[in-house]
């Protein structure tokens, strides 16, 4: 900041500006709160000395009253920003991970600092344009909100290591965790919020600007941080502690960095997997969705035969194992450059989660990966691909989509199916479906589809049955009926037969003599026509009667 005089209209119309930083708010209602003083108590101000042309003179109003540390929140308060701000100088910093030699690591994935104690780390720090009477500053924090307002220092073990200032052993030296290996570096201390951190001028520094920073205390200690992650905030300052740019990184402080940077790049993927939702985790979405491409499928029943059967009315397809069967792809506008995966996963709610896996016995080599031996679904692309998520245990085979030939808009794949329904060591007879997911390059799904598999020996036989018992469900009423009246058929000439075999045919033209006399009497007691039903079995005795004396 400049001693050239600034209005208090200049002041305020420039928080529009995107070159201040983000305490600009700040600054300026500090520095109209001071305008209204000085306005107001003409003699404290020594007779306006601090104007100029009715102008404030920022300058000597510093001077005078020492408020620039007033005028803006210092960089160690209890709460300092962790804003990524690159400023008017285009603040940032780079570290180069081919001068590692194993005591540290660095993830750009991660923004992440992996280092043992007291070993050197050179970090280079660029601005642009690179100007003098620029500071650094380094203070860490914690990471989590809860421990944030905490300073960050040393544990009572490694407070007696002395730094690069082994002169000067205070207590602003001894309880640093970051240093600096210059020997104009300053270790402040900041009373208010008791905060620890190290400030060095950039025109102390090379001109690539490569700072060489330790660190003299691991997270793990007891009595210090505790195993709590931390932070450093790198800014840069002008001479009045004024902040220009900011930047942060993660750091870890511990033995074995190879170690902990594994660790945290896995826990890091395994929490991007989770975030994201995969289309093979434990719960898939069995859901139909056409997507914005108005994903859909179909079965090509051109060449169903006895190997496979396909049930529209139930979405069911019903097929022997190893057998060839073509499912055809369409998407608006073009299926290029899109993936589909079949996933087969169980009908039923209680094994939903389970993977569906081929049974021991048709676990053969079918291909060079684990995957596809373990795999029900195979395609006969050269270049699907199989996959097992390691979270939920599920395999799935994804096939790149090409572009549909002449005259058609579908896109033929070809498929198998390796292991049938009624294994015992696999799907032990539960009910399975197929989920086809329409998925960018990046894995986002982007359509669903889905269909009812069953594989077994015998498709016609078992979509003839599973069709009739689905019949019986959906209209319970006409089913019942129906069977009624043929079992009815059944039992009544079933029984006829069975007892004119025993009782011999004199007898049981006898049975239907005494039968028809028996209703004949009945209509001529009550002095009526017989009744419709009377009728019918009248005729049918009298011709069963006929047929029988004829015999005899």
């Amino acid at each position: 900041m400049s001693g050239s005089p600034v209005s208090d209209t200049e002041l305020r119309d420039s928080e529009e500006s995107d070159i201040l930083p983000s305490e600009l708010k700040h600054i300026t209602e500090v520095y109209g709160a001071l305008i209204e003083t000085v306005e107001k108590e003409e003699p404290f101000i020594n007779g306006g000395d601090f104007k100029e042309d009715g102008i404030l003179n920022v300058q000597l109003l510093q001077d005078e009253q020492q408020i620039a540390v007033a005028v803006q929140p210092s960089p160690q308060w209890a709460m300092p920003s962790k804003e990524e701000y690159a400023g008017p100088y285009k603040f940032r910093f780079h570290i180069n991970t081919d001068e590692s030699e194993g005591d540290w690591m660095f993830s750009y994935v991660l923004n992440k600092l992996f280092t043992d104690m007291n070993t050197v780390v050179n970090i280079t720090f660029t601005c642009d344009p690179l100007v003098s009477g620029l500071y650094l500053r380094a203070l860490p924090v914690y990471s989590e909100e809860q421990h944030f307002e905490r300073p960050v220092n040393r544990c009572l073990s490694h407070r007696m290591m002395i730094g690069y200032d082994e002169e000067e052993v205070d207590k602003k030296t001894i309880e640093h965790v970051v240093q600096i290996k210059h020997p104009q570096a300053l270790y402040e201390h900041d009373e208010k919020s008791e905060r620890f951190s190290v400030r060095l001028a950039l025109d102390h520094v090379q001109t690539d600007k490569r700072v060489g920073f330790k660190f003299m205390c691991m997270t793990s200690c007891i009595g210090g941080m505790n195993s709590r992650p931390i932070e450093v905030i790198f800014t840069l300052e002008d001479e009045c502690g004024t902040i220009i740019g900011r930047c942060t990184m993660g750091v870890k402080i511990s033995e074995n960095s190879l170690r902990e940077i594994r660790r945290a790049e896995r826990r890091a993927r395994a929490a991007e997997k989770r975030l994201k939702a995969s289309p093979t985790c434990a719960m898939p979405s069995t859901e139909v969705y056409p997507g914005p491409h108005n994903f859909q499928f179909k079965v090509d029943n051109s060449f169903s035969g006895r190997n496979w059967e396909y049930s529209e009315d139930m979405n069911k397809l019903f097929i022997n194992i190893d057998t060839v069967i073509h499912f055809g792809f369409k998407c608006e506008p073009d299926p290029y450059g899109f993936f589909v995966r079949a996933l087969p996963v169980y009908s039923g709610a209680e094994s939903f989660q389970e993977p569906v896996l081929r049974c021991f016995d048709h676990r053969i080599n079918t291909g060079p990966d684990k995957e596809m031996n373990m795999s029900v679904v195979l395609s006969d692309n050269s270049n699907a691909i199989y996959e097992q998520d390691e979270a939920s245990g599920r395999v799935s085979v994804k096939v790149g989509l090409d572009c549909p030939q002449a005259g058609t808009e579908w896109v033929v794949v070809s498929f198998r199916f390796m292991c049938k329904n009624s294994c015992v060591s696999g799907m032990k007879r539960r009910p399975t479906e197929i989920i086809f997911t329409l998925e960018k390059e990046s894995g986002t799904v982007v359509g669903r589809e889905k269909l009812n598999v069953r594989i077994c020996s015998c498709p016609k036989r078992d979509k003839r049955k599973e069709e009739a018992d689905s019949e019986r469900k959906q209209n319970p009423l006409v089913f019942e009926t129906t069977q009624t009246e043929s079992n009815r058929k059944k039992t009544k000439t079933q029984c006829d037969s069975e007892y004119s075999q025993i009782c011999g045919e004199t007898e049981y033209l006898d049975v239907l003599l005494y039968t028809q006399s028996r209703i004949q009497n009945k209509i001529k007691l009550e002095k009526r026509e017989p009744n419709e039903k009377e009728a019918a079995i009248l005729k049918k005795y009298e011709q069963m009667l006929n047929e029988y004396m004829r015999l005899l």
